[in-house]
């Protein structure tokens, strides 16, 4: 008798590395560490790229309020260049106005009441000439000379661009210039220290020096679309060229740059920012800004460290709680664990421990789970105990059934067998028959099918005809149509010929007019020549008459020439006309003759389609009619070899009935050892 397996626990298996007690509480905790290790980094990670994304937005934000500071300042630099340019021009123009009693001492009315700083009135060969300061008169302005640049050239004003120092003194002032008369001209140079100190004030020097003394800001530069150095917070660097990535992608191609650059020399790590300058839709250069990046650098060191702390404090609560959670869970595993070494020993008399049922949690549900488990095991085995008395009892019963069915079923077989032989030999005959019908049907349908295919044919020979009438009759019309075509065409090449004789003569007409004006033109020359010198024009007159006269006579002769071909060209058309009328008249007389003949060939036509059509009809029903026998033929050949199939089923049925007869009484025998030992088997346990 087979007993059932014994299994004992060992406590030192608790302790290996694949114990529960090391999953609920070690691998948890390595997750945890491993979950706040990648916290941790990817924290760093997301903290400095967000970081660098705001200086990328804060540093695109200010170099497009540099920009516009520098839009701003030009602007305010031009308009006050525009307002000092038209008040020269306006000192100038007073002086020109007051030149015929101009003096030094009316210069110097003109300076102080208008604001100007000097007023010089020179000559032709640039010689001062007046003056508000004295000195200065006689002063001859040579080669190179603002002044002398001017007095050659050929314009006729002219305002200096750049504020400059007097070539004789150190005042600083704007000048222009202004011709008068006679080579005279006027200069005025105003007063400009202001201007040279807003200027300087509005310089990209000034704006990057206020820019870069911000503590966060490492460098701040403008250049222009050469990537060189315009002004910079480090003033060693103005004319610099610089060769960077950022620099030619911000000064050369105008397109915005941000990233890291490191200094070479100090090893110095910044955030290096270059916005294209763009001013009235104009791309001039670039601004360069370096942020630093010691606030990334502490805010990342801040994060690690907030993370640290934190993960740290998670680690050793989670590592409490695992420790009090693994043991009362393991308490509960051990209980289970011994349980089910008894039930695995055979003993399912023994209950669960109370300790265990009463438990809340997950624990408790699976020991109730198993005590119901117990009990349906135990009413199992107590009722297979009684069934597999039952079965050993029927199993004798079916032995001795299944061999009283095997005898008679082998009588059966032999009758269905002498059945069979019949039906498959009249199933040979009737297939033998339908293939002779089927072959008859096949000779009617090819029949069927050349009259078919005679019957399209004679449909396509009626749709020619019935085209061919059409087209005949399209002839005979356009027949007609050209009958009456070259009767208008003869009509009108009649009517050219009889307006070509009408312009004839009105040239002839318009030849014997012209003779008469050329008669008329040479009287008038005449009596004009006898008039003298009264009759002069009268003269010119009358010979512009006689060129027309003769012009005239000119062009009747060509249209005569014109005309009399034209007459020759219709009589000739008219010839022409008179052959394709009567072959036009023979066409005619041709389409009705074939047009007769067509129509007794249409008759004809007509005639074999309504043959064609009986034959059709008689081969349709004759076909209908082998379709009826081949049906009635296979059909009564498809029932005789069902028949002997039934037969030979029936019998092949039979002789499985008397195996499976046999089979089952083997079975029986089987089944009922089985139960012996089932009974065996159900006496181990104890319940």
């Amino acid at each position: 008798m087979n007993q059932a397996p014994q299994h004992t626990n060992t406590g030192g298996n608790m302790k290996s590395v694949h114990s529960v007690k090391m999953r609920l509480f070690v691998i948890p905790l390595v997750v945890t560490f491993f979950g706040v290790l990648i916290i941790g980094i990817l924290s760093s990670y997301f903290t400095r790229e967000s970081l660098m994304n705001e200086m990328r937005d804060n540093g695109y934000f200010v170099s497009e309020q540099i920009i516009e500071r520098m839009a701003d300042n030009q602007a305010a630099l031009v308009a006050i260049n525009r307002i000092l340019d038209e008040k020269i021009m306006s000192i100038a123009n007073e002086v020109i106005v007051n030149r015929n009693q101009l003096n030094s001492s009316i210069l110097q009315d003109i300076a102080i009441r208008m604001g100007a700083q000097d007023i010089y009135w020179y000559d032709q060969s640039g010689k001062i000439v007046y003056s508000t300061k004295d000195s200065y008169i006689d002063w001859v302005a040579t080669a190179g000379n603002p002044v002398h640049d001017f007095m050659i050239s050929s314009e006729t004003e002219r305002i200096e661009a750049d504020i400059r120092k007097d070539t004789e003194s150190d005042s600083i002032g704007k000048n222009g210039y202004k011709r008068a008369f006679q080579g005279y001209f006027v200069q005025v140079v105003i007063d400009a220290k202001e201007v040279a100190e807003l200027t300087e004030r509005f310089s990209y020097q000034t704006l990057i020096d206020n820019v870069g003394a911000h503590k966060n800001i490492d460098y701040v530069l403008v250049m222009d679309t050469s990537a060189t150095v315009l002004a910079s917070n480090d003033p060693d660097e103005v004319g610099e060229a610089l060769e960077d990535e950022g620099s030619i992608a911000g000064a050369r191609d105008g397109i915005a740059f941000s990233g890291l650059y490191t200094e070479e020399d100090t090893g110095l790590t910044s955030f290096d920012i270059v916005y294209p300058v763009v001013i009235d839709g104009v791309h001039i250069g670039a601004v360069n800004i370096g942020y630093s990046m010691s606030g990334v650098e502490l805010a990342i060191r801040n994060n690690i460290l907030i993370v640290a702390i934190a993960g740290i404090i998670v680690f050793l609560i989670l590592s409490a709680m695992l420790f009090v959670t693994s043991n009362g869970a393991i308490a509960m595993i051990t209980a289970l664990n011994k349980h089910f070494e008894v039930l695995s020993s055979g003993d399912f008399s023994r209950e669960v421990p109370n300790k265990v049922l009463d438990k809340k949690d997950e624990f408790g549900g699976m020991a109730r789970a198993v005590e119901r488990m117990q009990h349906a095991v135990s009413d199992m085995i107590k009722s297979v105990n009684q069934k597999s008395e039952q079965v050993a009892s029927a199993s004798e019963m079916l032995m001795s059934t299944s061999e009283q069915a095997s005898t008679a079923a082998e009588e059966v077989t032999k009758a269905i067998n002498e059945i069979a032989t019949g039906a498959s030999e009249q199933a040979k005959d009737t297939v033998a028959s339908s293939d002779r019908v089927s072959q008859m049907g096949e000779l009617v349908k090819r029949d069927h099918v050349y009259i078919q295919e005679l019957n399209s044919a004679a449909q396509r020979i009626v749709g020619q005809k019935n085209d061919g009438f059409v087209i005949l009759k399209e002839l005979v019309a356009k027949t007609e149509q050209n009958s009456q075509s070259a009767a208008l065409i003869y009509d009108i090449i009649r009517q050219n010929n009889e307006n070509a004789e009408q312009i004839e003569m009105a040239s002839a007409m318009i030849q014997s007019i012209a003779d008469q004006t050329n008669l008329l033109a040479l009287n008038a020359a005449i009596e004009a020549a006898r008039a003298g010198e009264a009759g002069r024009g009268f003269a010119v007159v009358a010979d512009e008459i006689r060129k027309l006269a003769e012009q005239s006579n000119n062009f009747t002769s060509e249209i005569k020439k014109v005309i009399d071909s034209l007459k020759n060209r219709s009589r000739e058309a008219v010839t022409t006309m008179d052959g394709v009328r009567v072959i036009v008249e023979a066409q005619h007389e041709s389409v009705n003759s074939t047009e007769a003949r067509f129509s007794g060939i249409a008759e004809a036509i007509d005639q074999i389609k309504v043959v064609i059509d009986k034959l059709n009809h008689s081969s349709k029903d004759m076909s209908s009619n082998i379709s009826g026998v081949i049906s009635l033929t296979e059909a009564l050949s498809s029932i005789s070899e069902e028949n002997a199939a039934s037969t030979e089923e029936a019998s092949a049925a039979m002789e499985e009935q008397t195996a499976t007869m046999m089979e089952i009484a083997t079975s029986g025998q089987q089944l009922a050892e089985v139960a012996q030992e089932l009974q065996a088997l159900i006496a181990a346990f104890k319940v």
